[in-house]
């Protein structure tokens, strides 16, 4: 069953759609991504505010470190249960893999003009059903994610930019309790196989400063010592 509502689900939303459109959100996303790469490292202090309805924490103060593809170093005095991918937003974890991406639209996103793309992963592995991504035509930059989970519910991310950065300054995630008309709970009643989760609700907001970009930092900063 849960083959059959993903092809119905990718079937729906490719009718009407030309090579042509998904040629172009190609390209866009390619542009996206030689923008992210002309970051090799980065640092940055962070202040991470949690609102969520089940998760106390005070806001913490953090540093965080990057360099491609994937190291990443968290340093904090304080406590924090997120994990530490969740505190990097990098474009290139969105647009690996395999995927068709679809190109819906143009619009306006709070004064900045974006494409608006549809991400359908196409191996039943990934944990991921559809991504819709607002991409800034201009800067190449992402906008706002809208990410729907096999088994959580939508999750939205906000992402906003100073001066020409091309990292962003805050990133506003917001979980939605997924409801009994979301096509996560959908799933859920007709595949009992698939476990439900808690539901979760609220915002995490991350708020970056002090950026130092392309620094240099050496593979071994990021090895872990024993304590």
């Amino acid at each position: 069953m849960k083959k059959v509502l993903k092809k119905f689900l990718i079937f729906f939303l490719c009718a009407g759609f030309t090579a042509a459109q998904v040629n172009y959100a190609k390209k866009v996303l390619q542009q996206v991504i030689k923008t992210f790469n002309k970051i090799q490292d980065y640092q940055a202090d962070m202040e991470i505010i949690v609102d969520m309805e089940f998760i106390k924490m005070p806001t913490t103060k953090a540093k965080i470190y990057f360099k491609q593809p994937n190291k990443v170093k968290f340093e904090s005095k304080g406590f924090t249960i997120l994990p530490k991918q969740s505190l990097i937003f990098s474009p290139l974890d969105l647009l690996t893999g395999d995927f068709t991406p679809i190109y819906l639209r143009k619009e306006k996103l709070n004064n900045y003009n974006v494409d608006v793309i549809k991400v359908i992963p196409n191996n039943d592995s990934s944990d991921i059903v559809v991504t819709t991504l607002w991409v800034d035509k201009t800067k190449h930059i992402i906008r706002r994610v809208e990410s729907i989970g096999k088994r959580t519910g939508p999750i939205f991310i906000d992402l906003n930019y100073d001066n020409n950065l091309i990292l962003p300054s805050t990133v506003k995630f917001a979980f939605q309790d997924s409801g009994s008309d979301s096509l996560t709970e959908k799933r859920q009643n007709n595949s009992p196989q698939i476990r439900s989760l808690p539901k979760l609700s609220g915002h995490i907001t991350i708020n970056y400063s002090n950026y130092k970009i392309n620094q240099g930092l050496s593979d071994s900063f990021f090895i872990e010592k024993n304590k």
